[in-house]
Parts: C-alpha cells; sequence; structure tokens
C-alpha cells in the first residue's frame, strides 16, 4: 500500500457503487426471466398488443393496438409504408392523448392517402403544440 488515502476511496466508492450494480443486476435478471411469461400470458388472455409509431426526435407519435401478434406484424408494415410514402402513419391512431375523429384506423394492408380517415388537421402532429 503506497497510498492509503486512495485505497479508503477507492473502497468507501466500492460501497457506494456495489449496492447500485447488484440491484441493475438482479432487476435486469428479473425482467429477462419474466418475458417469456408476459408473453405466453398477453397471448392466452387475448391482451391487445400496442404498436408504436414515434420520431426520434419526439415530435410525433401514433398508437394503436391490435389483438394478435400477426396483426401487430401487418400494422407495422403498413405503417412503415405510410411513413415512406406520406411521413406520418395514418392506419395508427391520430397520437397519444388524441382523440381519432373516426374512431378507428384504416384497414390493415391499405395504404390511405392523408387526411381520409381518422386524422384531421387539428389532430395532426404539426398541430400539437398550438
Amino acid at each position: 500500500m503506497d497510498d492509503p488515502v486512495s485505497t479508503v476511496i477507492n473502497v468507501a466508492l466500492l460501497f457506494l457503487v456495489l449496492p447500485f450494480a447488484i440491484w441493475f443486476f438482479f432487476s435486469w435478471t428479473f425482467a429477462l426471466a419474466l418475458t417469456p411469461f408476459v408473453a405466453l400470458g398477453r397471448i392466452l388472455f387475448r391482451r391487445p398488443w400496442p404498436v408504436v409509431a414515434f420520431r426520434a426526435g419526439g415530435v410525433w407519435e401514433y398508437r394503436e393496438y391490435t389483438q394478435s401478434w400477426t396483426e401487430a406484424g401487418r400494422l407495422m408494415k403498413q405503417a412503415r409504408a405510410e411513413i415512406d410514402a406520406y411521413g406520418q402513419a395514418y392506419c395508427l391512431t391520430g397520437g397519444i392523448g388524441q382523440a381519432d375523429s373516426a374512431g378507428t384506423a384504416a384497414p390493415i394492408g391499405q395504404v390511405a392517402p392523408p387526411g381520409s380517415y381518422g386524422v384531421n388537421s387539428q389532430q395532426r402532429p404539426e398541430n400539437w403544440g398550438s
């Protein structure tokens, strides 16, 4: 031990950091262990599957729920096609906290033109701040 002060500091930091590291490890282990059971429970009890589209900058966010994993996959593909074509996911509900005027989303597998259903000018993401 050349430097007892640094040894004391390192031991003190070890005792401060170790409980958080242990908690982090066990919480992730617990979450990973439960993941298959949660997915199985969603399937068995017919819980809806959320499909969410959002911009990386957080400018807009859309959400819709489907009744099956397969339907969620189709809806994700449709939303991706609409985002590529129009810049927004019109098949998904008009945004978190925003009521969809039609109450429904577009039929799965169809790319709807902008403004053709459910999303009016007040619900478009660019108008959310106004």
